[in-house]
């Protein structure tokens, strides 16, 4: 049901904008002249074919150049309980991506919160030393001690970044502990599922903090244009997703 609202939302909106006669990002940005270029970034990397990766990401990423992305972000692939792979393994696969795509081209790691805190420990300083962009939902999202374990591995990044995943939570009120105990640099509410108004909030409640706004945007190109929209407006843009998987829509 919150979805669906989502898509209200965003409809209200575009009544709003008509009869005002202005576009919606107009509209949302009172802090600043609105973006008219917005950086984005290709979302992929998800399907691992045995002995063909990490080839067949490199092949993704080099694609994903030169239709102009700033930067690629890919997956961990299939569960490591199920493919043997390790962390000293999968980080060579990671610096030959970074051989292949050059030291310019940004790289952004989704973890899908597949990892334990030792493993991403271990992944930190291959990660910086790579110069990846930021590195997103590394361990599990719930437990007593998970923002704790979020602020140990942020204090222990020192020039990647920490972003925790817009797909998990849908209004204001479950990103504020997290916004306020800055265990986090990036926020990535999604207008597709929280709202284009809720996520406009977290977007502003992280701005007071310092802290950046990604929107997570793994859907189709009508919510693209609802979270653009947002991504135009805010001050603390650093890129916008757009998902590179297969999807009709």
């Amino acid at each position: 049901p919150k979805v669906g609202w989502a898509g209200v939302d965003a409809a209200l909106w575009d009544i709003i904008g008509k009869s005002k006669g202005l576009p919606v990002y107009k509209l949302l940005s009172i802090d600043q002249e609105p973006l008219t270029d917005i950086p984005v970034y290709a979302s992929a990397g998800e399907m691992y074919e045995g002995d063909i990766w990490p080839h067949n990401l490199i092949e993704e990423a080099l694609e994903m150049k030169s239709l102009g992305f700033k930067a690629y972000k890919f997956r961990p692939g299939t569960h490591w309980s199920l493919t043997g792979m390790t962390m000293s393994e999968y980080t060579k696969g990671l610096r030959q991506i970074r051989e292949a795509v050059g030291a310019e081209f940004g790289l952004i790691q989704e973890c899908n919160a597949q990892w334990n805190l030792a493993q991403t420990m271990e992944l930190i300083p291959v990660v910086e030393e790579l110069d990846f962009i930021w590195i997103e939902d590394p361990i599990r999202r719930v437990g007593k001690d998970v923002i704790e374990n979020h602020r140990k591995i942020h204090d222990t990044l020192k020039n990647v970044k920490l972003s925790y995943g817009g797909d998990v939570m849908d209004n204001r009120f479950d990103y504020k502990p997290w916004v306020d105990s800055d265990a986090i640099d990036i926020v990535q509410p999604d207008a597709g599922v929280m709202g284009l108004t809720e996520a406009w909030f977290v977007s502003k409640m992280a701005g007071l903090r310092g802290q950046q706004c990604a929107p997570h945007n793994w859907h189709g190109g009508l919510l693209t244009m609802a979270n653009a929209a947002m991504a135009a407006a805010i001050p603390n843009l650093i890129m916008l997703e757009v998902c590179r998987t297969y999807n009709p829509l």
